[in-house]
């Protein structure tokens, strides 16, 4: 298994843009451009001098942070295994906050937004999210993809009560009398 990546550099082609985005995976650089050329050998790419793309004026150079590394018998580039790291603490926390906020509720919180109730719609405001118990909160995170936007945040009850005490207060007093 070759685990080199290498890229087809286009800035030496007459018309970049239409040079495609190819990574190869090589023991050498020159066994990379035979790869890359295999690539495109049905257009007609041609240097800034006008000269057909070739071995000799291709340039390709080493992707070191798509190399491939053998992890746990399986192949990955640095960007997937450092996902997989990222995958694991975020389910890692998740499991901790089941443990720690066990029979607790939670607030479900994506991006700068709260989840109203039966995750109806989105809202600025702690008084108007929905409240759910920490195993439906982590449930709901857990299962988006947008893991780094997600978060459950466990409530603590007194603060939660005074929050919405306060707000009760604040709209009772512009009540009008009939």
């Amino acid at each position: 298994m070759k685990t080199k990546a290498y890229q087809l550099n286009n800035s030496n082609f007459n018309e970049p843009w239409f040079a495609p985005e190819i990574t190869v995976y090589a023991d050498t650089r020159g066994e990379a451009k035979q790869l890359i050329l295999a690539q495109i050998r049905w257009y007609d790419h041609v240097d800034k001098y006008d000269e057909p793309i070739g071995f000799l004026n291709i340039k390709v150079v080493r992707a070191k942070h798509l190399d491939l590394k053998l992890v746990n018998g399986e192949y990955k580039t640095q960007f997937k295994i450092d996902e997989d790291k990222r995958y694991d603490d975020f389910n890692a926390e998740l499991d901790k906050l089941l443990i720690d906020y066990k029979g607790g509720f939670a607030y479900v919180k994506k991006g700068g937004s709260y989840y109203r109730p039966n995750s109806c719609g989105y809202t600025e405001f702690r008084t108007r999210a929905g409240i759910y118990t920490i195993q439906e909160a982590v449930r709901e995170v857990r299962g988006c993809s947008l893991m780094d936007c997600m978060q459950a945040v466990p409530i603590d009850k007194i603060e939660h009560n005074k929050l919405l005490q306060d707000e009760i207060d604040s709209l009772s007093s512009r009540l009008l009398p009939l």
